[in-house]
């Protein structure tokens, strides 16, 4: 019989809503961020803004967080900072006009769902308002750019699953 690899082992755990290796979880999130910047510092129009490099040391500190917690089993409720950090870096990311990054909402938010319930459900949507929404209203936004927000409000909400617990 076939051992599973350590990697999609950590993947099944986070799945099967056991606790999970946050080290898995943010190597899935760390991807397509790093492909956004790839995608960015090669066909950006200009050069990288504060805010796009400041999301970007966001993620190297949610991924710092999230291999010393992966360490630390006792640590565990701790984990829940590393998907937050990682909306907040989306958040910035996204102020750049050529960035996609969003998309990677995908894995923080189902992470807060599947990880920690109703609970990470809530925060899910909190942080996305926060981070997506408020700056919405605070500026001026073309048509476009609502109709970007508000899709990732909804894609926040569908992908942070509200489990019964």
């Amino acid at each position: 019989m076939r051992t599973r690899s350590p990697f999609v082992r950590g993947i099944q755990q986070l799945l099967g809503r056991e606790t999970a290796d946050p080290r898995i979880a943010q190597i899935l999130f760390v991807v397509p961020a790093l492909a956004d910047f790839a995608f960015v510092a090669l066909h950006g129009s200009s050069a990288l803004e504060g805010t796009y490099l400041a999301g970007l040391g966001v993620v190297a500190l949610s991924t710092a967080i999230a291999f010393v917690l992966g360490k630390r089993p006792a640590a565990e409720r701790f984990s829940v900072l590393v998907p937050v950090l990682d909306i907040v870096a989306l958040g910035l990311l996204r102020l750049d006009p050529e960035s996609t990054a969003t998309i990677a909402l995908v894995f923080p938010a189902t992470w807060l769902g599947l990880q920690f319930g109703r609970r990470g459900f809530a925060i899910t949507l909190v942080m996305a308002v926060g981070v997506f929404g408020l700056p919405m209203l605070l500026r001026d936004e073309a048509a476009i750019d609502l109709a970007r927000t508000v899709q990732q409000l909804l894609l926040a909400g569908g992908c942070a699953p509200s489990p019964s617990r």
